[in-house]
């Protein structure tokens, strides 16, 4: 294993049991890094971790009782406070796609948390992997891998919040139940993420059921159409004492000739064939071809005359017996000159009222724009104040600040975290403000701005007590 002991420690980055943490530098490349100490041999070799969203292990080295692990820290990372805008459905894919990385891998965390979600460049980092943060006695690798997952995605609801689309919301909420089956895997979250931040994927409203769309089966060999019209023409060259158009099958009796293609009992009953302008309505004899356009030759009547289908009429009404050859009705409405002319006036009205409405919006909008540029006693607009805000000690990790006092027409409440530190920040009202870091179970004394006079602060540290 590579030795650990070249790279320079600094301050204490965290402590979680007997696992200590310290923000260190490489000598030969001057980038920052952390180190960790802790009891035992470490869970991964230096150069092991290959992924965009996990550090690489840059050292390992142990003396038998206790082990020391260095991977890089990524340039400009720092931690995320719950419900900051960054913590998107991006966010939560890319840190759902390292975990992925590391089942791939075969690692195993132990102690994913918020305060092991990195953030350096819009990239989405998850340190501590090699470490043994779950000690003696951990579970089977499933049960560790599960249990990661888990964890990851209470830390990604905890600083979400409000800022994750509902869709992601509930694919979060989902793996995260219990007893759920088959067990939520970090591959398949990845994927389930990754369509839903697409928006490919809408949750339902309530009240929506399961949609069935129905589905038809195609015909064994050309269209329906084709089909449709080769059973007509079978039937009319086959039959001569029924309509032509019968959706009965045909029998192919007293004819000598094939009968045509028919359904199996057991098939579901086809639509009959459309009548278009182009289809023969039974009146040629049979082996005589229509006329052109699919009309009947002139003289020539129906050949059945049985009323085939009989429509049950309602009670006092009665068939009209029409004649084939007689000619159209002229329409019973007939437009003179005066109506003409009238309908002519009436096609130009829709435009020219949409014109109308046009102008007078345009003209409203107008008269709005001079009555703002006259009205002096609008409302003020809301100034922010800037503050460079110092952290000390100068190497310590990025500190939340937050809001111990505000004055009265401030926006910020108390409790309220105004961001990571050291920054600049935006302070919203004049008067008087009381902020204080934090920095996991640390703390600095309460510091007194005075908006606008003070333009820098410095949040200092008390020295951390222990090695």
């Amino acid at each position: 294993m590579n030795d650990a002991s070249r790279f320079e420690r600094g301050e204490r980055y965290s402590v979680v049991r007997d696992i200590t943490t310290y923000r260190g530098v490489d000598p030969i490349t001057g980038l920052d890094v952390l180190i960790y100490d802790f009891p035992g041999e470490a869970r991964a070799a230096a150069g092991s971790i290959v992924s965009d969203h996990l550090p690489p292990i840059l050292a390992v080295s142990s003396d038998g009782a206790r082990g020391t692990l260095v991977s890089a820290m990524p340039f400009g990372a720092s931690l995320v406070a719950p419900g900051e805008r960054v913590v998107d459905d991006r966010f939560g894919m890319q840190a759902v796609g390292a975990l992925r990385d590391a089942h791939a891998l075969g690692l195993v965390h132990g102690d994913l948390s918020t305060s092991r979600v990195l953030l350096a460049n819009a990239q989405v980092y998850l340190e501590g992997y090699g470490v043994p943060w779950a000690g003696a006695g951990a579970p089977t690798d499933e049960q560790a891998l599960h249990a990661d997952l888990q964890a990851l995605v209470r830390a990604l609801i905890e600083l979400g919040g409000d800022n994750l689309s509902a869709e992601v919301s509930a694919a979060l909420r989902g793996a995260s139940a219990k007893g759920s089956y088959p067990p939520m895997t970090a591959p398949r979250l990845h994927a389930i993420i990754r369509r839903l931040a697409g928006g490919a994927v809408k949750v339902p409203g309530a009240g929506f059921g399961k949609l069935t769309l129905p589905t038809t089966t195609a015909p064994a060999s050309g269209s329906a159409a084709d089909a449709a019209r080769e059973r007509h023409s079978s039937q009319a060259a086959t039959s001569t004492d029924r309509p032509r158009h019968s959706t009965g099958q045909n029998t192919g009796q007293n004819t000598g000739q094939k009968a045509g293609p028919t359904a199996p009992p057991n098939a579901a009953s086809e639509d009959p064939e459309p009548i278009t302008l182009n289809s023969d309505p039974g009146l040629t004899p049979p082996g005589e071809p229509p006329s052109s356009g699919g009309q009947p030759s002139r003289g020539l009547s129906p050949r059945d005359t049985s009323p085939g289908f009989v429509k049950a009429l309602p009670p006092g009404a009665t068939y009209r017996h029409g004649n084939l050859e007689e000619g159209l009705r002229p329409a019973p409405i007939r437009l003179d000159r005066d109506e003409e002319a009238a309908a002519r006036r009436r096609s130009w009205r829709g435009p020219a009222l949409l014109l109308l409405v046009l102008l007078v919006a345009g003209l409203a909008a107008y008269l709005t724009m001079l009555w703002q540029r006259s009205d002096n006693a609008g409302p003020a607009v809301k100034a922010f104040y800037l503050v460079d805000v110092l952290v000390e000690p100068a190497n310590m990790p990025p500190v939340q600040m937050i809001v111990d006092k505000s004055p009265n027409d401030s926006t910020y409440a108390t409790g309220t975290v105004l961001g990571s530190v050291p920054a600049r920040r935006q302070f919203d009202a004049v008067g008087t403000w009381v902020v204080h870091g934090v920095f996991q179970e640390r703390t600095t004394p309460p510091v007194t701005v005075q908006i606008p006079q003070t333009t820098s602060i410095t949040l200092t540290f008390p020295p951390a007590n222990g090695p």
